[in-house]
């Protein structure tokens, strides 16, 4: 091989080394890439918590029991808190729990009920006429009361702000005022005096007692060189260093009650403000003081004023006082038509269509409620409204109603009878589902009072005595009961919440479980990688070994042939 084909081989053999050495650079880069990803996996596990199976130590508790030999009631302490200078002598606040049966308010529905309705004089008419009845008449009283409901709303909101005495001030009291006196029986006000406009406050000199004009703390003089629209011009003082200024004032007089020769205004006034309990009845009106231009004040605002000026005076005009009696009485008459319209909407929803039947239960109206009924209906009232169930039950009341009773009971609710128990249900539900449909009709709403066991804990006062050997109560005595009663120590299991634990337990490692196997797989994943690429660079460092073999023997050949020609050049 010559000189220049031996320089082309080692030049083609140079380059494949350069190559092999690059891929080898690039495959050590993946690898050390992977060593990375394989880092943050594992520190990835050795982040995660594994999860801790729930304890039923932890579930349980510590409870106290007695029994009521009387009643046979047995009761529960649950909870007990302790407290300090109890009057009675009591050093817990208890919270126990009972298996006794009490009165309970229940909501339930009739699936398709099937509700039927007859005429007043008991004929029947055929379900789309009656429907088309019903539905109008039900619209019309739905109208009637919502009108009724506002109008209601817009005079009970009058009546309380009516009752408060400041709603009455009038929006300007008397303000820059420099000074209050009491002069006799009456009050003087003496108020910073202005120009016709408003704009500048009018003072005097101390030396010579001239007329000054002051806006925004600058003292200017006044000349009647001006405009026809302006007449006044107005040029800034030149009054001497330390010049003083005192503050021109007018007089405004309050004349006491008692003083006043025409006290119609006044009375008329009080009248009103008791009326409308803003003022307490028989108000003492010699307390009253009145300004035919301001209005009226009251003896406590002015006493206020003369121990400190720079206060406002309230005032009451009684113009004011007079609108907004006025308001009241018209928004009461607004009500009172809007019961009318009420009660007459109501004679045709009532009395044209009667409910008669609950499919094959007969329906009796409640005419005239009794004592048992209102006791029943309060509690269910009280109870939806503490569950937040939305009833229409309390539009068989009046509409201003807080008790539930004959005396606020006007119509719509029904009853029947089913399995012993009593069920109540309105007017409007039964309408509605009767609408709803003939033969398909929607829930049917109705409640009763059943007797169960009460799930909900009670807590009052009582004194409870302890073992101190065991630190465990031996004894207790309710605040409202003289009798002290045994006490028997219970370990009880939630088993509910232990069964909720668990659930989420298993939820926890199932999770956790399949965070692991996610984790091995791509580790796996990783490790296939890295043995490929590992395999790969073994098979380049192979081939760079025969490479460099090459090269050296390539070189040799070279060597040789250089020194053989410069023998041949030499000889």
């Amino acid at each position: 091989m010559g000189i220049a084909a031996s320089q082309a081989r080692y030049l083609s053999l140079l380059a494949r080394q350069s190559d092999c050495e690059y891929q080898g650079q690039q495959i050590q880069q993946s690898i050390l890439s992977l060593a990375n990803k394989s880092s943050k996996l594992f520190a990835q596990m050795l982040d995660m918590k594994v999860p801790v199976p729930p304890s039923k130590t932890d579930y349980t508790s510590i409870v106290y029991e007695f029994s009521d030999d009387t009643t046979g009631t047995t009761y529960t302490i649950k909870k007990w808190q302790a407290i300090t200078d109890d009057p009675d002598g009591n050093n817990y606040i208890v919270t126990y729990t009972s298996n006794a049966k009490e009165p309970e308010s229940v909501q339930s529905f009739n699936s398709n009920p099937q509700v039927q309705f007859k005429s007043s004089d008991g004929s029947s008419l055929p379900y789309s006429e009656r429907a088309d009845q019903l539905q109008t008449a039900k619209d019309n009283m739905d109208g009637a009361r919502n009108a009724y409901k506002n109008a209601l709303t817009k005079y009970n909101n009058l009546v309380a702000a009516g009752k408060i005495l400041t709603n009455y001030q009038s929006a300007t009291p008397i303000s820059d005022i420099q000074s209050c006196v009491k002069d006799g029986t009456n009050y003087i006000i003496n108020q910073q005096e202005y120009t016709e406009d408003g704009v500048y406050a009018l003072y005097e000199t101390s030396d010579t007692g001239e007329t000054r004009y002051m806006k925004d703390g600058v003292y200017y003089t006044r000349s009647g060189a001006g405009t026809e629209e302006d007449p006044y011009v107005y040029t800034p003082a030149e009054d001497p260093e330390g010049q003083e200024y005192t503050p021109t004032t007018q007089p405004i007089e309050f004349v006491n009650y008692d003083n006043l020769a025409d006290k119609t205004v006044i009375d008329n006034a009080v009248t009103n403000l008791e009326t409308n309990g803003a003022l307490e009845a028989g108000y003492d009106k010699s307390r009253l003081y009145y300004n035919e231009e301001y209005g009226m004040a009251f003896a406590y605002d002015l006493e206020a004023l003369v121990a400190d000026p720079t206060k406002n005076l309230p005032l009451y005009k009684p113009d004011d006082i007079q609108t907004k009696t006025d308001e009241i009485a018209e928004a009461l008459n607004e009500s009172n038509t809007a019961k009318e319209a009420v009660d007459t909407a109501a004679t045709i929803y009532y009395e044209e269509n009667v409910p008669s039947y609950i499919g094959n239960i007969e329906l009796t109206e409640i005419q005239t409620m009794t004592i048992e009924q209102s006791e029943a209906i309060s509690k269910i009232i009280s109870d939806m409204d503490e569950l937040g169930t939305t009833t229409t039950l309390k539009n068989c009341f009046a509409a201003n109603a807080t008790e539930y009773d004959s005396s606020t009971y006007e119509r719509g609710l029904y009853t029947y009878e089913k399995n012993g128990t009593t069920y109540y249900v309105t007017f409007d539900d039964l309408a509605t589902s009767y609408l709803s449909g003939e033969t398909n009709q929607t829930r049917l709403p109705n409640y009763a009072i059943v007797e169960q066991i009460s799930t909900k804990p009670k807590s009052t006062k009582a004194y409870m005595e302890m073992d101190a050997s065991t630190g465990r109560f031996t004894s207790v005595r309710f605040a409202d009961d003289a009798v002290t009663h045994q006490l028997t120590v219970k370990e009880t299991s939630d088993e509910d919440a232990y069964e909720d634990a668990m659930q989420q337990y298993n939820y926890n490692m199932a999770m956790y479980d399949k965070a692991v196997a996610d984790i091995n797989a791509q580790t796996s994943i990783i490790n296939s990688q890295d043995k490929t690429l590992e395999m790969k660079l073994s098979q380049l460092d192979i081939e760079r070994t025969a490479l460099k073999t090459e090269m050296e023997a390539v070189q040799k050949v070279l060597k040789d042939n250089v020194e053989r020609s410069f023998k041949t050049f030499g000889n």
